[in-house]
């Protein structure tokens, strides 16, 4: 009997009876729940950002309500501790898949398997197949969601299984990234088509800047391996916004929909029902922005006196500067050094008192745009070196709307360099792709017209396996330096996405020129990397893929640029999906190529 007693003890003396009493109690409660099939699916969805629309389903089992194992947590440890998890598994699968077609639920259906049911003996592969099969759905449809509650000691058992679940049809997903016992070593084992971030790095991600720059890396590991990522615990539209500047796709959390026996079945997408959610995403979206320097600041009217002015800077000595606002609009700056000179002296005040601060406000100030993205206003700021302000004006429609400080900036400035610099290719040393997917989604934020260009280097792999990898780093050092003198270094941005990838960011109107000239810089160095035989042959002799012997041409680059609608576009995703689409066409001409794509939007 397993050690369990079959019925209650009449005097429960001892912890340990008790103990005995309550484990055998769990046992007949599990056994007449697998016997009546008393098990309930619930479904939660899964939501697509980027459609707008119901990815999926990810089924939850719960015991009845009125048992101890309504508790899916309870429940699977009771079954771990009776030896019938496989059995359990068994029929959650046959209840799920069957409950998820009658419903007629739409996308994917994720069901949880856990690695240690895989790995018992009485584990029989092809059951989920014949369920399918039985209920007439189809295999592509089903992702078989890995949940790592306990260590694995056998991963070779887990490949052998993905890879099974793989030649059916089935899709494979990595639960809780980042929780427990799901780490790196099980991602780069799995190889999965999806991976699940845990809640702990959602919650808050909008305010914490370590725990969103841990999803943004995993997105960026997962863009490598070709795997799609799914945020859950979304639970406010502050955490929907970050994740959607991130460029995540896939969502799942109880803002969308709860888990339930008939599950929502349309995604409307989040709605603020609160000031703080609206508070946050509204950070969110000016986070590079001068906008999100602001400082309110009470303006004064140009009618004023030198007296009352000079009054409030008496009376408020870390006050630096005031503006000057009439009918809404700045007019002027009143610094407090240089008026403080004047009125501070012997006889200002006598002189100057009763005159209006208008004669003595500086009527040039630095003025920026609250949308104004921050590294603009650091360009205009740089060719200003001469001045001594030590605050800004910030509008809004052209009307005033608060203060800004030049130390701000500069510190802000200094922690974009920094940010920059730490994901920066180590080989060019250019902004990697964190840094070019923030800088796209800035300028769709601000609605600044761009046009993106992705650029390839053609024929480089050949190159490398002839000439070698020092060759080879040198021209990709070359066309970094060829991409950065031809652009604007005060509009646009050069980023290297890796390898023999390159993005240039251009908010320069004369970009189709520049592009013409990093083609002309190309053509001109390329004869320094080849052999004269080759250089006059127009070829070199490589290896493909295949092992066998070919002609391949000479290096070239390709470049697809895109002028996208950003006002219709929602997301970097979408931009480079138009980029992409464009260096696919420049590849598919001869020799250095420029492709500008016509289609603005997805």
């Amino acid at each position: 009997m397993n050690g369990y007693l079959l019925s209650r003890p009449s005097s429960v003396s001892s912890k340990s009876a008790q103990s005995l009493w309550l484990k055998a109690s769990v046992h007949e409660e599990l056994a007449k729940i697998l016997h009546g099939r008393k098990l309930f699916p619930h479904f939660m969805p899964i939501a697509s950002i980027k459609k707008g629309e119901i990815h999926g389903y990810e089924a939850l089992i719960r015991g009845p309500s009125d048992s101890a194992l309504h508790n899916p947590v309870t429940l699977f440890e009771a079954a771990v501790r009776s030896g019938r998890l496989v059995e359990l598994e068994r029929l959650c699968r046959e209840v799920i898949i069957c409950k998820f077609q009658e419903l007629g639920l739409q996308g994917r259906l994720f069901m949880n398997v856990s690695p240690i049911s895989i790995q018992e003996p009485d584990f029989k592969p092809g059951v989920t197949q014949d369920l399918l099969n039985k209920v007439g759905l189809e295999s592509d449809r089903l992702v078989i969601e890995v949940t790592e509650q306990y260590p694995i000691q056998d991963y070779t058992h887990i490949r052998e299984a993905a890879d099974h679940y793989r030649d059916m049809g089935f899709a494979i997903a990595l639960d809780d990234l980042g929780a427990g016992y799901a780490g790196l070593r099980m991602w780069s084992e799995l190889r999965p088509n999806y991976v699940k971030i845990d809640r702990h790095f959602i919650d808050g991600i909008e305010f914490d800047s370590v725990k969103n720059d841990f999803v943004a890396s995993i997105f960026d590991i997962a863009n490598g391996m070709n795997c799609q990522v799914v945020a859950e615990g979304i639970e406010t539209s502050s955490q929907y916004q970050a994740i959607r500047k991130i460029g995540i796709d896939f969502v799942q959390g109880y803002l969308l929909g709860k888990p339930e026996q008939n599950p929502v079945r349309k995604f409307t997408g989040p709605v603020s029902n609160d000031v703080e959610d609206s508070a946050a995403s509204l950070s969110l979206r000016t986070t590079d922005t001068i906008g999100s320097l602001l400082r309110t600041q009470n303006p004064i009217s140009p009618n004023m006196t030198i007296d009352q002015v000079g009054d409030l800077f008496l009376q408020q000595s870390k006050l630096m500067s005031l503006p000057v606002v009439e009918s809404g609009k700045a007019i002027g700056l009143v610094e407090r050094h240089p008026f403080l000179n004047v009125i501070l002296t012997r006889y200002g005040r006598d002189l100057h008192g009763r005159k209006t601060v208008k004669a003595f406000m500086n009527s040039a100030p630095t003025i920026f745009r609250h949308d104004l993205l921050i590294e603009q206003a650091s360009n205009i700021l740089t060719k200003q070196l001469d001045r001594a302000d030590y605050d800004f004006i910030v509008t809004r429609d052209g009307l005033y709307a608060g203060m800004g400080n030049i130390s701000d900036l500069l510190r802000c400035i200094t922690n974009m360099q920094i940010r920059n610099a730490r994901y920066a290719n180590p080989l060019s040393l250019l902004p990697g792709n964190v840094p070019i997917y923030e800088h796209i989604e800035q300028c769709l934020q601000a609605t600044d017209s761009i046009a993106v260009a992705y650029v390839d280097i053609d024929n480089f792999k050949p190159y490398n396996d002839v000439y070698g990898f020092d060759k080879g780093d040198q021209i990709i050092k070359m066309v970094a330096r060829a991409l950065t003198r031809n652009a604007d270094a005060n509009l646009d941005f050069v980023g290297h996405i890796g390898g023999d990838d390159f993005v240039v960011i251009f908010r320069s109107s004369d970009w189709k020129k520049r592009c013409k000239k990093i083609l002309d810089d190309m053509t001109a160095m390329i004869p320094l990397f080849y052999s004269d035989d080759d250089f006059r042959a127009g070829q070199i002799n490589a290896v493909d893929r295949q092992g066998n012997k070919r002609e391949y041409p000479l290096i070239s680059l390709s470049i697809g640029v895109t002028v996208p609608d950003v006002e219709a576009c929602h997301s970097h995703n979408e931009v480079c999906e138009l980029a992409t689409d464009a260096k696919i066409q420049a590849k598919r001409q001869t020799g250095n190529a420029l492709f500008v794509n016509r289609r603005r939007h997805i």
